[in-house]
């Protein structure tokens, strides 16, 4: 199964009074392997709802599941082979070459690479355009090929779905359409789900499904 359900979730930082509620009764079935935005007025609630589905946090009520099992309960291992994240500002290791990064997920995993792994990472880099940045350094990088390192590092593990926290926000309109594409292409090549919170209204209307958050509530756009 690649659905994630979310069955009866208010979520409140301090008590689920309705004056504190960031969400009220919320109930979705998300397939993994498709692709859907989240959009919103800043404040609204995207970044917590990405922390959320992800097992960062715990709601308050309700709960969030893939196969039966809560994601907040699941083992490190499990979540990794089910989803990954990744945010607005890339997260790299600066002390890392790129091929450390993106190889650091499968270290933690799994212990080390085999000829798979290597085989499949320098795929990602090659269409990615990042094959010649392979042993360059994070301050060696622009923005957006940092931003590539980490979409790349974020399907290192091959994950059914991967969860963006703004990962636009950051970059000129320019590097944002080279973004958009990158992310088409993974969801093309690799049927690697994509969950986009985002401001970028052009990256969101590249979804097949489309949610907005009014009134401490997620609704499908028509």
């Amino acid at each position: 199964m690649n659905n994630l359900i979310i069955d009866n979730l208010s979520h409140s930082y301090n008590d689920v009074k309705d004056s504190n509620l960031i969400f009220r009764d919320i109930n979705l079935q998300i397939n993994l392997s498709e692709t859907f935005s989240l959009t919103g007025e800043s404040g609204s609630g995207k970044s917590t709802f990405i922390h959320l589905v992800t097992g960062m946090l715990k709601p308050s009520l309700g709960s969030i599941t893939i196969d039966n099992k809560k994601i907040s309960l699941m083992k490190p291992k499990l979540k990794a082979s089910n989803l990954s994240i990744v945010f607005q500002y890339h997260s790299l290791l600066e002390n890392l070459n790129v091929l450390e990064n993106i190889s650091l997920p499968i270290k933690i995993f799994k212990g080390k690479l085999d000829k798979d792994d290597h085989i499949f990472l320098d795929k990602l880099l090659g269409s990615t355009n990042m094959m010649d940045k392979k042993f360059r350094y994070p301050h060696e990088l622009s923005g957006g090929e940092k931003q590539r390192v980490s979409i790349i590092r974020s399907i290192a593990l091959k994950p059914k779905c991967i969860f963006m926290d703004e990962p636009t926000g950051n970059l000129d309109n320019d590097t944002s359409l080279l973004i958009h594409e990158l992310c088409i292409d993974i969801h093309k090549e690799w049927g690697i789900g994509i969950f986009l919170a985002t401001h970028d209204m052009v990256f969101a209307s590249k979804m097949d499904t489309n949610f907005n958050i009014k009134n401490k509530r997620i609704i499908a756009n028509d």
